[in-house]
C-alpha cells in the first residue's frame, strides 16, 4: 500500500498528506468488504423474518430487505468501478442509513419500542463502525444517525410501549455505540500510527540508500584509471556484489617514479569491507609517497599496523588478503598472501602459476616475520593476471564453481585480445556461468610491452 501511495512522483508529498491519502484508500477498500458482507447477510435475515415475524408482515419485510440489498448492490458496483476519494466515506453512511431505516421500520411494524428487532441496529453499528477505519468523529456521527432514525420512526408509531423496554433498548444501543466508537478510535489510531512508522522507515531507507549510493560513487571514483608506466600496460575491473564492495586493487605511480600494483580482498563484503578497502588504499598511497626504496614486504608491514589499528577501532572481525607488486625493469618483486598469480609466458606460450606466500593483513599487530620478498622475471609480451575469489568461486545453479581451471583456459584461449577485451570476455563468461553474483569480482591484467 505504501509503495502505491508513495510513488516516485510523490517524494515531496508531506507526511500528513500521505496519511490522508492512505486513510482514503484503506477506507475505500474496507467499504468494498462492508458492502460484500451486506449483500450476503441482509438477504439471509429473511430466514429470521420467516421464523419470528407475523406472516402478514412478510411481504413488507421482504420489500425492506430487497430495497436494502438493491441499494447495497448499487454501492458495491460503484465502489468497484471508482477510485478512492474523499467521497468514499459517504458509502458508510449510506449503508447505515439504509439498514437503519429498514430495521427501524420493522420495529415500528412489530410494536415500536417493545420490539426486540432493534437488536439488528446493534449489528449495523458494530459492523459499520468496526470495519471502517474512519475515526471517532465519523463513528460517533454514524451511531447518532442510527439512534436518531430508530427513535424518530418509533416515536411516530401509534403502538403503545413500555418505558422499561425503551430504556433497555436505548441503553444497549447507546452502550454499543460508545464501545464501537472507542474501539474504532483505537483501531484507526493504530492503523495510522503503523502507516506513519512505515513512512518514517521508508524515508530512513531512502536516506540510507542515498548514502550507500554516495559511498559507491566514492569507491568507484577511487578506482585507478588504466595506465601505461615504464613499458607496462595495466588494466583493471571491479564489480561489487553489494552497493559497496570489499575487493581492492590499485595502480600507483609514486612521487619517486616507482610503480606499484596491489590486489586484495577484505573478508566479507558490504559497507564495513568497503570502508577497510578505502583505508587500505589511503594508507598504502601515503606510505609509498613518504620515501623511495620500499620493498613490498616493507609496505605491507607498515600498512598492516595501520589497518589492524583501524579494524580494532571499528570492532569488526575483518582481515585483508593482499599481494603487493613492485614493477621493475625486467622483473616484478612481490610479497603478501592472496590468490595464485597467473602469468602467460610469451616465449613458451604457456601459463605459469605463481603461488603467493605470507599472511593476511589486519589479524595481528606485526607480520614482518611472515613476509618475504620474491622476484620473478617479467619480459616483453608476458602477461600477469590477478583476480579475487569472486571470480573463481562464482557458482552456477547446480552448485559448481567457476574455478581456476576454467579461468586459466579462458585466459589462455583469448590471450591475443587487448587487455580490456580480455577482461570483458572473462566477465561475460562468469556472468553467463553464475546464477547470482554472491561476491565482489575484481580483475587486473599487467602486460609487459617493452
Amino acid at each position: 500500500m505504501l509503495d502505491i501511495i508513495m510513488n516516485k512522483n510523490d517524494k515531496q508529498t508531506s507526511k500528513p498528506e500521505l496519511i490522508e491519502r492512505f486513510q482514503v484508500g484503506i477506507l475505500h477498500d474496507w467499504v468494498k468488504t462492508l458492502t460484500a458482507l451486506g449483500l450476503l447477510l441482509v438477504p439471509m435475515f429473511i430466514i429470521l423474518d420467516f421464523v419470528t415475524a407475523p406472516i402478514e408482515l412478510m411481504s413488507k419485510f421482504i420489500a425492506y430487505r430487497g430495497i436494502s440489498t438493491a441499494v447495497i448492490l448499487i454501492q458495491y458496483i460503484i465502489i468497484r468501478k471508482t477510485q478512492p476519494s474523499k467521497l468514499s466515506i459517504l458509502h458508510g453512511y449510506i449503508i447505515s442509513i439504509t439498514l437503519g431505516f429498514s430495521i427501524s421500520m420493522m420495529t415500528v411494524d412489530l410494536g415500536g419500542f417493545n420490539s426486540p428487532y432493534y437488536a439488528g441496529l446493534i449489528l449495523v453499528v458494530i459492523g459499520v463502525n468496526l470495519l471502517l477505519p474512519w475515526g471517532m468523529g465519523h463513528s460517533s456521527l454514524n451511531g447518532a444517525i442510527i439512534l436518531f432514525i430508530y427513535i424518530t420512526l418509533n416515536l411516530g408509531s401509534p403502538a403503545t410501549f413500555n418505558y422499561v423496554n425503551l430504556i433497555n433498548n436505548l441503553f444497549f444501543l447507546i452502550s454499543t455505540i460508545i464501545i464501537s466508537v472507542s474501539i474504532n478510535h483505537v483501531h484507526t489510531k493504530l492503523i495510522n500510527d503503523q502507516f506513519s512508522l512505515r513512512i518514517d522507515l521508508r524515508e530512513a531507507r531512502d536516506a540510507l540508500w542515498g548514502e550507500m549510493q554516495i559511498a559507491r560513487k566514492i569507491q568507484e571514483a577511487l578506482l585507478p584509471e588504466n595506465k601505461k608506466v615504464k613499458g607496462f600496460s595495466i588494466t583493471g575491473f571491479m564489480k561489487t556484489a553489494d552497493e559497496v564492495g570489499g575487493d581492492y586493487y590499485d595502480i600507483i605511480s609514486t612521487d619517486f617514479d616507482e610503480h606499484w600494483v596491489n590486489m586484495g580482498d577484505v573478508s566479507g563484503h558490504g559497507v564495513e569491507s568497503g570502508l577497510i578497502t578505502m583505508m587500505a588504499q589511503t594508507s598504502i598511497r601515503s606510505i609509498l609517497n613518504t620515501k623511495s626504496g620500499y620493498t613490498p614486504s616493507d609496505l605491507l608491514v607498515k600498512m598492516n599496523r595501520i589497518i589492524k589499528h583501524n579494524i580494532d577501532l571499528l570492532k569488526v572481525d575483518r582481515y585483508l588478503t593482499l599481494v603487493s607488486i613492485k614493477l621493475l625493469e625486467d622483473k616484478i618483486q612481490y610479497a603478501g598472501m592472496h590468490l595464485d598469480m597467473i602469468i602467460y609466458r610469451k616465449s613458451s606460450k604457456t601459463l605459469e602459476i605463481v603461488e603467493t606466500e605470507g599472511t593476511w593483513v589486519g589479524l595481528v599487530d606485526d607480520i614482518e616475520t611472515h613476509l618475504i620478498n620474491k622476484e620473478i622475471p617479467f619480459m616483453k609480451g608476458d602477461i600477469l593476471l590477478l583476480y579475487t575469489d569472486g571470480v573463481t568461486e562464482a557458482m552456477n545453479k547446480e552448485g559448481e564453481l567457476f574455478g581456476e581451471d576454467r579461468l586459466q583456459q579462458i585466459f589462455l584461449l583469448n590471450i591475443k585480445l587487448k587487455s580490456s577485451r580480455l577482461i570483458e570476455k572473462i566477465i561475460t563468461d562468469i556472468e553467463s556461468f553464475q546464477e547470482t553474483q554472491m561476491d565482489d569480482i575484481a580483475l587486473l591484467i599487467i602486460k609487459k610491452e617493452k
